[in-house]
């Protein structure tokens, strides 16, 4: 049972992350943000043209690190998240007001979709969705029913509320922001500085910060 757990269930559940149908994750995403909007988030508070511009950022990280399709950014405000970024289970990535509120310039928050897509590509997410449902896996990754895996849409608030990847998810996540950092000639102290201050703030317990390994280990990486 114990390897079972710690190996089994999540090589399970990346093969069935891969196999599930984007139309699927899409679903899953949608029934999970309308359950978070209900208790966990509200409407955005940032003018419309700050977000056409970070849209536009966002567009161009997405497009340096040659995306098949155009995974898609979202605001929301949240005084139980704070400041906050997640990547969702069929690619968009929900970004809090107040993290783009203590952000001092826009390569930090160029850097943190750069970190969320990283997330995206690896479909974390969905893999996190899958590790915390052992009967999904079996369905999905055993027997290839997809049908399984759309009731994991209720476990999508939760999974925001209490964050937390994996070590092995945060560094190719870290690894996929410094390689576009070092591309787009932003540089890679930028994501550090951020994350630093955002320690100073909420302290290491913070669920954007909460993740394995220690954020040390992160900027020295």
């Amino acid at each position: 049972l114990w390897a079972f757990t710690q190996y089994g269930i999540p090589m399970l559940a990346t093969r069935a992350a891969f196999a599930i149908p984007a139309s699927v994750g899409e679903r899953i995403e949608d029934e999970g943000i309308d359950l978070a909007d209900r208790d966990l988030l509200d409407p955005s508070e940032l003018t419309p043209e700050r977000r056409r511009e970070l849209t536009a950022e966002f567009a161009g990280a997405f497009a340096d690190l040659g995306f098949e399709s155009q995974p898609t950014l979202i605001f929301r405000r949240s005084p139980k998240l704070g400041a906050n970024a997640f990547a969702l289970p069929g690619g968009t990535v929900l970004v809090t007001d107040d993290l783009v509120e203590m952000a001092r310039n826009d390569d930090e928050l160029r850097a943190v979709f750069a970190h969320e897509l990283g997330h995206v590509r690896s479909r974390h997410a969905m893999r996190l969705l899958l590790q915390n449902s052992a009967t999904a896996v079996l369905m999905v990754g055993l027997l290839g029913d997809v049908t399984a895996a759309s009731s994991l849409a209720a476990s999508v608030p939760t999974v925001l509320a209490h964050a937390a990847h994996s070590r092995d998810f945060e560094r190719e996540a870290d690894d996929c922001a410094r390689a576009w950092m070092e591309r787009a000639g932003v540089p890679p102290e930028r994501l550090g500085d951020f994350l630093e201050r955002l320690e100073r703030r909420y302290g290491s317990g913070w669920s954007y910060l909460s993740t394995h390994p220690p954020l040390r280990e992160r900027l020295r990486r």
